[in-house]
C-alpha cells in the first residue's frame, strides 16, 4: 500500500481536470537541492499511457495508474526514434510489463529544472502516438507524466489532471422539472465536463457563453411580451 503524501505544486488553486504539477513529500529535499544548484540536467520523463483520461478518482490512485492500452511491444525496451525530413531526430524507449503490453514510453529531456521537462516531453510522446495511427487506429492518450533523475528510480514530479472527486447523494425525491428553453445548456455543461481534450473543453466553453448570449436575448424578449421589462432590468445585471 503506497503511504506517499504528495503536495500540488502547480497551479496556485486547482481545480478539477486541470493539468497539475504535484511532487512526493519525500522528494523535497531532492527538489531544494535541483533548484539551489541551477544546473542543466538530462531527466527521463516517463509517460503513462491509456486509453483514456481517468475523469474521477484520487490523486495517489492515479499516480500509481499503470498504462492501459493496446499496444504490445516486441522489444525489451523497444528503442525507436521519430525524426523530422532527415533532423531533429527523438529518441524513445518503450518499455514493456512481462506479458509484452505497453508499461510505459521514456523519453529523456535536458532542462534546469525537473519541470521544465514536462512540455517538451508531452510534445515528443504525443507526435510519436500520432504517428503510430499511420499503422492502425488506437484510443491513446497520455494519463501522466513522471519525472527521474539520473540514477533515481523515485519520480521527483508528476504531471496529471486533477480528477473529480466530491460526490453527489440526493433522494428521496419525487423527480425533476426539465426546462425546454434551458435543456441544451444543460446538456453542454455535462459535454464539456465530461471532455478530455483541452481544445474541445474551450470550444464547448465558447459555444456555452453563447448559448448564455442567446438565453438573455430570448429571456428579453419574452420579458417585453409580457410587460416585464422594469423587473428584468433590475435583475438583468445578475443574470450569469
Amino acid at each position: 500500500m503506497n503511504t506517499e503524501e504528495y503536495i500540488i505544486a502547480k497551479p496556485p488553486l486547482p481545480t478539477p481536470f486541470c493539468l497539475a504539477t504535484i511532487f512526493p513529500v519525500s522528494q523535497t529535499e531532492n527538489l531544494y537541492r535541483i533548484e539551489t544548484e541551477k544546473k542543466w540536467h538530462i531527466y527521463t520523463v516517463r509517460a503513462v499511457i491509456s486509453e483514456n483520461i481517468p475523469l474521477a478518482g484520487l490523486v495517489p490512485e492515479l499516480i500509481n495508474q499503470s498504462s492501459k492500452s493496446l499496444l504490445t511491444i516486441n522489444g525489451n525496451p523497444l528503442t525507436i526514434y521519430l525524426h523530422h525530413s532527415g533532423f531533429n531526430a527523438i529518441f524513445y524507449d518503450l518499455v514493456p510489463r512481462q506479458n509484452g503490453e505497453l508499461s510505459h514510453i521514456d523519453v529523456q529531456v535536458e532542462a534546469d529544472h525537473p519541470d521544465a521537462t514536462f512540455a517538451p516531453a508531452r510534445t515528443a510522446v504525443n507526435q510519436l502516438l500520432d504517428t503510430l495511427m499511420r499503422e492502425l487506429w488506437l484510443p491513446l492518450t497520455i494519463i501522466r507524466l513522471d519525472v527521474f533523475e539520473e540514477n533515481n528510480d523515485k519520480p521527483l514530479l508528476h504531471e496529471l489532471h486533477i480528477p473529480f472527486q466530491m460526490k453527489l447523494s440526493f433522494g428521496p425525491m419525487g423527480g425533476y422539472d426539465s426546462f425546454p428553453l434551458f435543456a441544451p445548456c444543460e446538456a453542454l455543461v455535462r459535454e464539456t465536463i465530461e471532455a478530455t481534450s483541452p481544445y474541445y473543453r474551450f470550444l464547448c466553453a465558447y459555444k456555452l457563453f453563447d448559448a448564455v448570449n442567446q438565453l438573455r436575448y430570448k429571456i428579453r424578449k419574452y420579458a417585453e411580451k409580457f410587460g416585464v421589462m422594469q423587473t428584468y432590468a433590475e435583475t438583468a445585471d445578475n443574470f450569469p
